[in-house]
């Protein structure tokens, strides 16, 4: 976290409490519910009780809870989260016996030409088995280049 002012941390908590809630929603938006918003909303009117003098208190805590937030997310991600589980580029391509290769995945994420859903988080991207198993149901042919 970079910021040095009571403004700059209040602008930082509304940007991050807006990711956490669509990170939260995309990783599972059927059982996405209001504690979720309610959470984010409290972080966010916490944001606009900011002062000089407890800037630095509140700063502090917000590291922490950002690095409990950010283990907390890649320990569910590293299995099964809220009762999905996920493929990475490389369950994909050997899943698809290597008829699509990781570069044809990314070819396809970056031009949006073809291919599945696919959910980001951080510098993460990963599949959804269910949405690859839709994917394969709807016929969509797996080729390469």
């Amino acid at each position: 976290m970079e910021a040095t002012t009571p403004e700059e941390l209040a602008a930082y908590l509304h940007e991050r409490s807006q990711w956490w809630e669509n990170t939260i929603r995309a990783a599972n938006p059927a059982d996405h519910d209001t504690r979720v918003s309610e959470i984010a909303n409290r972080l966010r009117s916490i944001a606009t009780q900011i002062t000089t003098d407890n800037f630095k208190l509140i700063q502090q805590t917000c590291e922490v809870l950002e690095e409990l937030a950010e283990t907390h997310l890649q320990a569910e991600l590293k299995g099964d989260y809220s009762g999905c589980e996920w493929l990475t580029e490389t369950d994909l391509t050997e899943r698809w016996s290597g008829k699509v290769s990781i570069e044809t995945l990314r070819s396809w994420r970056k031009n949006k030409r073809r291919g599945p859903t696919y959910h980001k988080f951080e510098y993460k991207v990963l599949y959804r088995l269910s949405d690859i198993e839709a994917y394969e149901r709807a016929g969509r042919r797996v080729i390469t280049k």
